[in-house]
């Protein structure tokens, strides 16, 4: 018969498709440990990510907590004006949550692709400025210094 393959050719293809099989069975292995990784890498950036979540909503709720209860338990030994203080620290830590969730949410839904950035030219002093009067209050045991590059 024309085209047969004798013995030595048949070898010689059956050891060429066996390395290519190896080859294949190698290159999915790597694949598969790439997904891994990531999938490792992407479950530890999202426990990073919640604990960093939970430290910032907790801080705020500690104060907010704290300035209700001592309005609670001893708002007879304030006066006006520190009542009025702590009224303002609740509600100014209050909104920073709101504004916090409020972000949490609009991240998830430009992530899952259900909203649209509009983006808008920002000074970083005026972000860093907001940042550092909601830690202010919080921060009377810190030296805090801020150096703006030029």
């Amino acid at each position: 018969m024309a085209g047969a393959l004798d013995a030595s050719e048949q070898s010689i293809l059956l050891s060429i498709l066996g390395e290519t099989a190896l080859a294949l069975e190698n290159e999915k292995n790597i694949r598969e440990k790439e997904a891994a990784a990531i999938l490792a890498e992407s479950e530890q950036l999202r426990a990073n990510l919640l604990r960093a979540i939970s430290h910032d909503l907790r801080t705020p709720l500690t104060t907010i907590s704290g300035n209700a209860g001592n309005l609670l338990h001893n708002s007879h030994s304030f006066d006006d004006e520190t009542k009025q203080q702590i009224y303002a620290d609740i509600y100014d830590d209050s909104m920073w949550l709101t504004n916090l969730v409020e972000n949490l949410l609009y991240s998830t839904r430009i992530e899952e692709g259900r909203m649209m950035l509009k983006t808008s030219p920002e000074l970083v002093s005026e972000i860093i400025e907001e940042a550092m009067q909601h830690i202010r209050p919080n921060a009377k045991k810190h030296s805090i210094t801020v150096n703006y590059g030029d």
